[in-house]
């Protein structure tokens, strides 16, 4: 699992927040489509490319300045639920 943590404004926040909520729930198959569509949507997010694979998206995003990556693996010592519980977000 990995997981891509960077920061953004306020009111980049709110609008992807805004966006997100009236966009409501995807398929499945589609949610890194959707994903992609309403990031493209945000100040500062215009150049993501649509995809509809979730590696992808990543791996635009782990190219922006700012993006701290961390790297979860199943053989790593503990479960991968310890892994994630240990994620801080900010506030």
């Amino acid at each position: 699992m990995v997981s891509q943590t960077f920061e953004v404004t306020p009111e980049q926040a709110a609008i992807a927040l805004r966006l997100a909520q009236n966009n409501g729930a995807v398929a499945r198959a589609f949610c890194t489509s959707a994903t992609t569509g309403l990031l493209r949507s945000v100040p500062g997010f215009e150049d993501i490319g649509q995809t509809m694979f979730p590696t992808r998206l990543m791996e635009q995003l782990a190219t922006r300045p700012g993006v701290v990556e961390e790297k979860y693996f199943e053989d790593d010592e503990g479960g991968i639920l310890e892994g994630v519980e240990g994620i801080v977000l900010p506030d």
